[in-house]
């Protein structure tokens, strides 16, 4: 059994050629441009192999509880129902009761062929009844030719012989509908030796699914016995009602060992009654991140979070991501630019209690660090002065007058600036000198408003 690259307890569903890795379904991408059956490669994108389900199948006999759910599905139940009511029709009516057990194992089979292939759900009856008569005419033939080789047996060779071949016929029979569902030749499902191949791929499994097949089958004789002998036409229904539940079962038993033995048996397939929804974009971006931080690809993992970001700017959860892979990294380039995006959504959505932790994390990595953007300056300085780091608050606003263009946020910084000087030990003789370059600013924006025209004047 073959093991996912970055989940090493679970089994490997696909393997990349390419890229030389196994993968379980978290760690591949169910792209859209891919059908149900194949999936794509997170890291080189191109289609994975599939290994199909047999590596995560629970074994059969743990399935029995959900194989008797299964049969008691809408479709599942639709079937058992029409069945039993033809059947009961068939005391009145000549001929209608072979009508309803052709319809029967036809159903049954398509179930057993639906389960091999991966289908834990209980396959449309409609879909069923419009087959061909193909596959019917096959199984009757199984059974036919499983009751007349007997007879020949012992007409010929005596009945120890035919006694020895009908208990092989028994035996073989779900083995023989195996190879239909799998190969579709008659041929091949009649021949003895791929019989044997088939009992030996799956193994002693084969016999423990013989025994449940024989249990049930005595616990419909036994039902039958208990009803029918009660009642008369609603006798009859009801034990028309759990033979049919029966086989249905049964023959989602024998499916389900075709489906866990796959790999033995030649087929490849999916389960996909039990599969979860798809995944959403986020779902795949994680299981794409983790797969490429497993690896220590740690430029590709920033990148795929910054092209995130770049999509969806509110994406809180990869913004912290980022944030804690690149100062884990010391990246301090990449840091100072992203970190401004970073503290702008941290303010639009109000989670200020992350905003001065974050700050100090910055600065203990990069000793300088100051926004470029004016306003977020100013925004992040109004922060440390209201959480009462007032020397934080006025180290940012430092020359702020050098870098910034706007009159108006120059003073409502500098005003700051003086209040953050003044609640510091000995930091009014500095603040004297902001006092006097705000006054002079707001007398050079109070002209500048007085030249305006007065229709501009008012509309301000």
């Amino acid at each position: 059994m073959s093991y996912c690259r970055y989940h090493p307890t679970e089994a490997a569903s696909y393997y990349c050629e390419n890229c030389h890795y196994h993968a379980c379904k978290h760690c591949s991408n169910d792209s859209d441009s891919f059908d149900e059956q194949s999936a794509q490669c997170f890291l080189c994108k191109r289609e994975l192999i599939s290994l199909g389900a047999s590596l995560t199948a629970e074994p059969f006999w743990r399935r029995i509880g959900k194989a008797f759910q299964y049969a008691l599905g809408k479709e599942s139940l639709t079937a058992l129902i029409i069945t039993a009511v033809i059947s009961l029709l068939g005391v009145y009516i000549p001929f209608v009761s072979l009508i309803a057990l052709a319809f029967l194992y036809k159903y049954c089979f398509f179930c057993l062929e639906q389960t091999a292939h991966g289908n834990m759900v209980a396959p449309d009856v409609g879909k069923a009844s419009s087959e061909g008569l193909q596959v019917l005419l096959q199984i009757i033939g199984l059974l036919l030719l499983s009751i007349g080789s007997t007879i020949i047996i012992s007409a010929f060779l005596g009945a120890t012989l035919a006694i020895l071949w009908m208990i092989f016929m028994a035996v073989a029979l779900p083995a023989a509908f195996m190879i239909l569902s799998i190969n579709k030749d008659f041929g091949q499902a009649i021949n003895p030796q791929r019989q044997l191949e088939v009992m030996g791929a799956i193994g002693p499994s084969y016999f423990v699914l013989l025994i449940l097949l024989f249990i049930m089958m005595s616990s419909v004789g036994l039902l039958h016995w208990l009803i029918g002998e009660q009642f008369s036409t609603l006798g009859q229904l009801s034990s028309t009602l759990v033979s049919n539940y029966y086989s249905v079962v049964m023959f989602h038993l024998m499916g389900y060992v075709v489906f866990q033995y796959q790999d033995k048996l030649g087929i490849v397939a999916q389960q996909q009654g039990d599969n979860k929804s798809k995944r959403s974009d986020k779902q795949k971006l994680d299981a794409k991140l983790g797969m490429l931080l497993k690896d220590g690809d740690y430029p590709a993992a920033v990148q795929l979070m910054r092209n995130q970001l770049s999509r969806s700017p509110r994406d809180n959860e990869t913004a912290e991501r980022l944030i804690n892979l690149l100062i884990e990294l010391g990246d301090k380039e990449t840091l100072a630019k992203v970190s401004e995006d970073y503290f702008a959504q941290l303010f639009a959505s109000e989670q200020h209690y992350k905003i001065g932790s974050r700050f100090k994390q910055l600065k203990a990595l990069i000793p300088d660090y100051r926004p470029q953007k004016m306003g977020l300056r100013f925004q992040l300085a109004q922060h440390m002065d209201n959480s009462g780091d007032f020397k934080q608050a006025a180290l940012l606003l430092k020359n702020f007058h050098k870098e910034c263009q706007d009159k108006k946020l120059i003073v409502e910084a500098y005003e700051l600036m003086v209040d953050c000087l003044n609640k510091l030990p000995n930091g009014a003789a500095q603040a004297q000198p902001y006092q006097q370059y705000v006054a002079s600013l707001k007398k050079e924006l109070e002209k500048l408003e007085q030249s305006k025209p007065a229709s501009l004047r008012s509309r301000n």
